[in-house]
């Protein structure tokens, strides 16, 4: 496991204590010189910020992991364990999303003007993290094509397409108004470009995917389904949170469909711990909930990769409408991972508690989580569960939306080239 530790101490823990050792002789000596005035009361050391843990053992073989952990990116390489800071001067980063290929690293980077207004930019590196650079000035972060090196992204008015190697171009604009309105969703360009999360992502509520022959369109909390051969008419599945960096929308294969619906009649809004379920729906658009106590709500679904298996978060039903940091901390703390088989209608519970938005490995054997403010893998189904790094968030000072923590802008996973 290794310890990244920023400031003047980075170059060893015995410099750090040798230096404090005399600091703390020479302030004794000089309280004891005779005639000294009185010592002025001690002011407590506060200690340094706890280091950020990795571990590259436990991650081996893998892929490429890059987190945000307390501000700063990082990534770690599962082939040589090296451990690398992406620098975003003047900015905190979010939302890393690599390329398919794995050679690339687009972020946000999250500032503030003098005046105090909020703004993102947007950044590339190299897959390992290398060559940081600012590539838009104001604008947001859509994703990767699935099949080439060309990022989406919103950029005052318009959606460009960018290469890594500069060139660029304008999608779609909408005059007079800004690109995350989601002027997207009319455009039929849209099959170029795909949201590394299974869509193309416009802007908080609008989502347009593409699963099988179907179009499943996201407004206003609605998924809706619509067959583009057809030309049908959206039929609207549910409500939901409309939140890209929620799990609240699953594709499988197929054109099958898993999302968290907000339960009919008892409005928990947009509270996180109140009447959310998960739910599967079909290519006709019947759905079925997924059976669950009366106590808790379930969330995060994602199916394995064979799309015979949906994994999903339990957590507690929670009555109160407030949600102070520690209570939205415990929680997160109170999750239980799951695994349904919808052809057997069958649950059985994982050991990785404090689970929030899983994500399959490639062949279905492992699962890569949040809990207890850190990335975990889940080596086998059956495994012990593992602690790859974090913290993530700021001690004590989680930025929590109604009680929801935006895990997945934390962190991405590249698990390595397909196989063959």
């Amino acid at each position: 496991m290794r310890w990244i530790r920023a400031g003047p101490c980075a170059s060893g823990r015995i410099a750090c204590w040798v230096a404090a050792v005399v600091v703390v002789l020479i302030v004794a000596g000089c309280g004891s010189v005779p005639g000294a005035p009185p010592r002025s009361p001690r002011v407590p050391v506060r200690p340094s910020p706890p280091a950020h843990s990795v571990d590259e053992a436990a991650f081996a073989g893998r892929g490429e992991l890059a987190f945000v952990s307390r501000g700063e990116l990082w990534v770690l390489d599962g082939a040589t364990g090296a451990v690398r800071r992406v620098p975003a001067p003047g900015t905190t980063p979010l939302d890393p999303a690599f390329s398919p290929d794995g050679r690339w690293l687009a972020f946000l980077g999250s500032g503030a003007s003098p005046s105090g207004q909020a703004y993102t930019t947007v950044w590339l590196a190299t897959g390992d993290g290398s060559g940081a650079h600012q590539i838009v000035a104001s604008g947001g972060l859509i994703g990767w094509s699935p099949a080439a090196d060309v990022l989406a992204v919103t950029a005052g008015n318009a959606i460009r397409l960018v290469w890594p190697s500069g060139a660029a171009r304008t999608l779609v604009r909408a005059p007079g108004r800004r690109a995350a309105d989601g002027m997207v969703a009319g455009d039929r360009r849209w099959r170029e470009l795909r949201h590394r999360r299974g869509g193309l992502v416009a802007g908080p509520g609008h989502r347009l995917l593409g699963t099988g022959g179907l179009r499943i369109l996201q407004r206003r909390r609605r998924p809706a389904l619509r067959d583009p051969g057809t030309g049908a008419r959206p039929r609207q599945l549910g409500a939901t949170l409309a939140d890209s960096r929620l799990d609240q929308v699953a594709a499988g294969p197929g054109g099958r469909l898993a999302i968290v619906a907000e339960t009919p009649g008892l409005g928990g809004g947009r509270v996180i711990w109140q009447d959310k379920a998960v739910k599967i729906c079909g290519p006709a658009g019947a759905c079925a909930g997924v059976p669950s106590p009366a106590s808790v709500v379930t969330l995060d679904p994602a199916w394995s990769p064979d799309g015979a298996t949906l994994a999903l978060v339990r957590a507690p039903y929670r009555a109160s409408p407030v949600f102070p940091q520690n209570a939205v901390a415990a929680w997160y703390d109170a999750h239980q991972l799951w695994l349904y088989d919808p052809a057997r209608r069958s649950l059985r519970r994982l050991g990785a508690g404090g689970a929030s938005v899983p994500i399959w490995s490639a062949d279905g054997s492992s699962l890569l989580y949040v809990a207890h403010d850190g990335i975990w893998l889940l080596p086998s189904l059956t495994g012990r569960p593992a602690r790859i790094a974090g913290p993530l968030l700021p001690p004590s000072n989680w930025s929590a939306y109604y009680g929801q923590v935006g895990w997945l802008s934390q962190f991405a996973w590249w698990q390595g080239p397909p196989s063959a």
